[in-house]
């Protein structure tokens, strides 16, 4: 069994997702502190499940389930118009009476990324939360975030380009 099996976080991921179709399997863990990002995929779906620990209790807020896993070549080089393929940006917190978010909230994006890409960066409130993109080409990183923010995502290349994620 891997470290990340192993992650407190990665039980209550999988609970998470347990009303929904299919055998999810972990394709990416990004582990932060007391809190966790863990990326699922079954073959209907790709899901991201945020994970919090809260005095030495791990639960998970919401499930942000998106579109199927990619099934296409990765791009040689990252294009201008196009950083992120099937790229994903969803939310995740608690919500008003009138379907309103409430205070902070979970930003997660996700995406293939092309083979000259390294990192994803998530720009928002003055920080900016950088991750490598993983293998085979996934793009996940996540923040928490004011409710009103609108968070910018840029692809950073091996030859210095930050492309701006517009899509």
């Amino acid at each position: 069994m891997s470290r990340t099996e192993l992650h407190p976080a990665i039980p209550v991921a999988h609970e998470a997702l347990g009303n929904f179709p299919g055998d999810f399997s972990v394709v990416a863990f990004l582990p932060h502190d007391n809190v966790a990002g863990v990326v699922m995929d079954s073959e209907q779906a790709r899901a991201v499940v945020i994970v919090e620990n809260t005095d030495g209790i791990w639960t998970a807020p919401g499930a942000i389930i998106g579109s199927p896993p990619p099934e296409r070549p990765r791009e040689p080089a990252t294009p201008d118009h196009l950083p992120l393929a099937r790229m994903n940006r969803k939310r995740t917190g608690q919500v008003d009476a009138a379907g309103n978010w409430v205070g902070d909230v979970w930003y997660a994006v996700t995406g293939l990324a092309a083979e000259d890409a390294t990192e994803i960066a998530v720009i928002v409130g003055g920080h900016e939360y950088r991750e490598p993109i993983g293998d085979g080409g996934l793009a996940f990183a996540f923040a928490r975030i004011h409710a009103e923010d609108e968070p910018v995502v840029f692809v950073h290349t091996r030859d210095g380009r930050a492309v701006r994620a517009t899509h």
